[in-house]
């Protein structure tokens, strides 16, 4: 009971950041292995939330794998789906129980330091003005360009009806017709799709799919949209091997960057793939990285489905402009950095300004 009651104010605010409303089913999908405190805290706050809980233990998700029938059906009869696990939402069931029958999901990394850490007690109502922002400035500006210190130089024109994001208890405004939600916790982001193939130039990652600590930088080389070529180390060479392997698996599926100031770069205590591979995801929830996933584009309304998982990397330190407009100055989020009246007022609800000081 004493690891509930710790990680209880995590808990309840991803419970909350998930909407979670009285009576709606709420599952919680796990594997063998992973931390049971996490699962359990949560079932607790949806529990008091007013949900009907279920927990449902899977084997490992591989890539391009079909999820089980008995999965597949859960997900699309939940309500509210957190996910501790490979992220199902990458799969083709779990994509369709988002897409087509409505239900949220948000993944959760599988390790206590998770709900205890300050990134899960962030005010919703600070990561909601946070996005909402962020957006408006990229649906006005959409000529988008990133840059850093180790050669990125990438640019893209974003669409305004794909710009998007789960960012909490408020809906957001939502590109294609999407009754469900996809996202993680700690969230956020604001993310975007790439559907004129707009895409040019060069990523430099520094972490990518499992690998958080790769021996060098990777580098991806997009052309019209597509990845034509990815260097570095063995990483970047069984990345682009992987993604050869799968059809539409090179294509710029989406990009984003993230907006939780709390949200630590350090690597995942468990080195297990799945605990790095989810540890990697909730990176680009921090303000001032920028991200890209490889592989179908279909989750943000684009035409070239893929088999393949999305293969998701970070920029740690970018600086991102849309237009004339800097969103992101070497790895920080400048309205966060330079806070106005309105930031201040809402910090000062829960606390003080110390939200917008990066972790």
């Amino acid at each position: 009971m004493s690891g509930l009651r710790r990680l209880a104010p995590g808990a309840a605010n991803c419970v909350r950041f998930g909407n979670v409303k009285p009576g709606e089913s709420v599952l919680l999908l796990t594997e063998p292995g992973l931390d049971e405190e996490v699962v359990d805290a949560i079932g607790f706050a949806a529990k008091s939330a007013g949900a009907s809980v279920s927990v449902l233990v899977k084997e490992p998700w591989k890539s391009g794998q079909a999820l089980d029938p008995v999965v597949a059906a859960a997900l699309k009869a939940a309500d509210m789906l957190f996910d501790f696990g490979g992220p199902t939402s990458h799969s083709e069931a779990g994509f369709l129980a988002s897409f087509d029958y409505g239900t949220r999901y948000l993944l959760v990394r599988p390790e206590p330091e998770a709900l205890l850490a300050e990134s899960a007690l962030v005010p919703n109502e600070l990561i909601y003005l946070l996005n909402s922002r962020t957006q408006k400035i990229v649906r006005e500006n959409p000529a988008l360009h990133v840059t850093d210190d180790k050669g990125t130089d990438f640019r893209m024109e974003t669409i305004p009806g794909t710009i998007g994001a789960y960012i909490g208890s408020r809906p957001y405004e939502s590109g294609p017709a999407v009754p469900g939600y996809i996202g993680t916790f700690p969230g956020a982001t604001t993310v975007f799709g790439d559907l004129n193939y707009t895409g040019n130039g060069r990523l430099v990652l520094d972490a990518a799919l499992t690998f958080d600590e790769p021996r060098a930088p990777i580098s991806f080389t997009i052309k019209d949209g597509w990845v034509t070529g990815i260097s570095g180390g063995p990483e970047a060479e069984y990345l682009w091997e992987t993604a050869q392997a799968h059809r539409n698996a090179t294509r710029l599926a989406e990009c984003g960057f993230g907006v939780n100031p709390k949200i630590s770069l350090q690597p995942a205590q468990s080195r297990s793939a799945t605990a790095r591979a989810v540890n990697i995801m909730s990176w680009s929830r921090r303000a001032g990285t920028f991200f890209m996933a490889m592989g179908g584009n279909q989750l943000l309304g684009g035409t070239d489905p893929s088999n393949a998982v999305p293969q998701f990397g970070v920029i740690k330190r970018p600086t991102i402009t849309a237009g004339d407009v800097p969103i992101v100055k070497d790895g920080r989020l400048v309205m966060a950095d330079e806070p106005d009246a309105e930031l201040i007022e809402l910090c000062e609800k829960f606390g003080g300004t110390q939200w917008l000081t990066p972790a």
